[in-house]
């Protein structure tokens, strides 16, 4: 029996110091895996409270943090994946979204995100071709790899741009009217009251352009042109605006021509219809820039879209692109860092004996006037004093610095304000005259304090322009008046000044100094004047405040106005009549208008440079030396006799 219960015994030891030493495994395991996913190290934290939990199945604590700490690993890990595979960054997103299905090999997000990596490969590999073969022209073969990558992405950001750039190319070649096409040999024409149907079929056979007049054109009507070795297209203009008539084109090799009318214009030119979205400018303004340069004839203005629609030609389209362009520009901005620093110096000299300045007596008598007799009897045991002599020896020194250092971001010509102190009630009391009425009282704020303005101008050069004023006020005593109500005395001190800085420039405004010097002695009369021992009998106080205050200010431009391109800010915008005439590009200077003198010929016609002038020019203006002799045009006219013809 004996031997029983001590094996017995010895069982229950040996149990309980497994379960022991299990129990500190466990809970070593436990605290390895909590500071391992502290320090980021996720997955190995994880399996050592796994570890802990497996030792000790029935420790809820365990089991708890392990739910936890997986759970909030696995939502961080999919955040950070899913943010990964928006910005396209694929290899991260890949690698985080395999790490969760180590966690939770089931968990439908990291398999969907997956399944989306392979997919935005996929998608990266098409866009690559599309771009390459928009440059090789293959139109068909890139709106179909857009529309694959699409019907899987509809918000793929890359086959969004390059669709809308596609878009934007078909609407503009869709829009763009109708052009002749280019002759680069040039040609001469020579015509003297020759009719204009004849000097246009002779143009016809040279070019091979087909001319179908108006009907209203005459026939019979003389033209006269001597124009030697210039482009057609300078020609034709030159040919319609010295005859009052203008052109449609209708296709490359056809076109109208008709008489230069406002009644024709309306009938042959083509309007068209264009919304300016604004960013920046301001639609009426817009609006009104547009009348006032373009003469256009319809426009109307969307405040709330910030929206300007016109109708008119599309050569003052074209224009009015260009002129929106150069206004449509986002405003200058500026960052100013302002430091205003209020120094004060203060020294208290309080030093000397303050004595007794009121005596008086006891009470002697009942209640009730003071006799004689009582005055009579009075010895030093009855008299006494206001206070007992008191020796002072005080000196004090104080260093205020008041800092205000402030950023703001300013927009060009706004105006910006800093305020750094208090808003002060005043309070005001109304005692009504009618009896019965009860007194109001009305609060007023004043702003004591720091009070600073600003207004920059930035230039395009770098350079900023303030306008700044600055005011620094403090609160003086307190005043009540015989109504009640209660006002403060306010002392302040004011600057404004316009400078002129370069970008990171720092510039001080100094010197606003307030000193004030303040010496009081109180003493027994007579005796507090005598020299040297008039120290013993009186007190002297001297004080003295200075305070300057310091403004500094730095600008440094976060955004300047970029200046547009040359072809923006300058081109030409054709005759008064309308139209750009010659000048396609709206941007080629017109050399042939301008002769050398800038004088038009005898004809009326203009001269054009190292061209000799033509037959009947006004005399003493010979031909231009080393000019080859040049082929005469069949059918046209020959020049009058004694005159050289071109053929010499």
């Amino acid at each position: 029996m004996n031997t029983r219960l001590i094996f017995t015994m010895r069982l229950t030891l040996l149990a309980t110091a497994v379960l022991l030493l299990s129990s500190c495994a466990a809970e070593r395991a436990y605290r390895e895996g909590i500071a391992l996913s502290n320090q980021g190290r996720i997955e190995e934290g994880l399996a050592k409270i796994q570890q802990a939990s497996d030792e000790s199945p029935s420790n809820a604590q365990y089991k708890m943090a392990l739910v936890n700490r997986r759970t909030n690993a696995i939502d961080t890990l999919l955040l950070a994946a899913d943010d990964n595979l928006n910005a396209d960054k694929l290899i991260d997103a890949e690698a985080q979204y395999t790490r969760v299905l180590k966690l939770d090999k089931n968990n439908v997000r990291a398999k969907t995100g997956l399944t989306m990596v392979t997919r935005a490969r996929k998608h990266a590999e098409l866009m690559v071709a599309a771009v390459a073969e928009l440059e090789a022209g293959e139109m068909t073969a890139v709106m179909e790899k857009i529309r694959l990558v699409l019907l899987e992405n509809p918000r793929h950001r890359e086959a969004l741009a390059l669709l809308k750039k596609i878009e934007e190319k078909q609407a503009k070649n869709k829009f763009t009217p109708p052009a002749l096409r280019q002759y680069s040999n040039p040609i001469t024409l020579e015509f003297r009251d020759a009719p204009v149907k004849m000097v246009f079929d002779v143009l016809s056979s040279t070019t091979g352009v087909n001319f179908i007049l108006d009907k209203d054109l005459r026939p019979e009507q003389r033209v006269s042109i001597f124009a030697k070795q210039v482009t057609f297209d300078k020609a034709l203009a030159l040919l319609l605006d010295s005859n009052q008539l203008d052109k449609k084109v209708i296709n490359e090799n056809t076109l109208v021509v008709y008489p230069r009318t406002p009644q024709k214009s309306k009938e042959y030119e083509e309007l068209m219809v264009k919304t300016f979205y604004l960013a920046n400018a301001d639609p009426k303004q817009t609006a009104n820039m547009l009348k006032t340069i373009l003469k256009v004839r319809d426009i109307y203005v969307d405040d709330r879209l910030n929206m300007v629609i016109m109708r008119d030609t599309p050569d003052t389209i074209r224009q009015a692109e260009k002129l929106i362009a150069a206004q449509d520009l986002p405003d200058a901005e500026v960052l100013l860092d302002v430091t205003v620093v209020e120094v004060k110096h203060g020294r208290l000299l309080d030093l000397g004996i303050q004595w007794p300045t009121q005596f008086g007596t006891l009470n002697i008598n009942a209640p009730g006037s003071i006799t004689l007799d009582s005055l009579r009897r009075l010895n030093r045991d009855l008299i006494t004093a206001g206070s007992l002599p008191s020796a002072t020896a005080n000196e004090q020194i104080s260093d205020l610095n008041v800092l205000a250092n402030p950023r703001i971001r300013v927009r060009n010509r706004e105006k910006a304000k800093i305020h750094v102190g208090d808003r002060v009630p005043v309070i005001t009391t109304t005692t009504p005259t009618t009896a019965n009425a009860t007194a109001s009282e009305t609060v007023t704020y004043v702003d004591v304090g720091i009070k600073l303005e600003v207004e920059p101008n930035i230039y395009l050069e770098g350079d900023v322009a303030i306008k700044a004023s600055l005011e620094v006020s403090s609160l003086g005593s307190a005043t009540t008046t015989k109504n009640g109500s209660v006002v403060y005395q306010i002392g302040t001190r004011n600057a404004s000044t316009l400078l002129r800085l370069k970008d990171g420039e720092t510039q001080l405004l100094a010197g606003l100094i307030n000193d004030e010097d303040r010496t009081s002695i109180n003493g027994l009369p007579g005796l507090s004047d005598l020299p040297l021992i008039g120290r013993l009998f009186s007190s002297h106080k001297d004080e003295r405040q200075k305070t300057e205050v310091v403004l500094s200010i730095t600008p440094h431009i976060v955004r300047n106005i970029v200046h547009p391109s040359a072809g923006i800010t300058q081109f030409w915008s054709g005759t008064e009549q309308g139209g750009q005439g010659i000048y396609t590009d709206g941007f080629t200077p017109p050399n042939w208008r301008d002769g050398p003198s800038g004088m038009p010929n005898s004809h009326g016609m203009p001269n054009t440079p190292g061209i000799p002038n033509p037959p009947g020019a006004m005399p003493g203006m010979p031909p231009m030396p080393g000019m080859p002799n040049l082929p005469h045009i069949p059918g046209t006219p020959m020049p009058p006799p004694g005159e050289p013809d071109a053929d010499g």
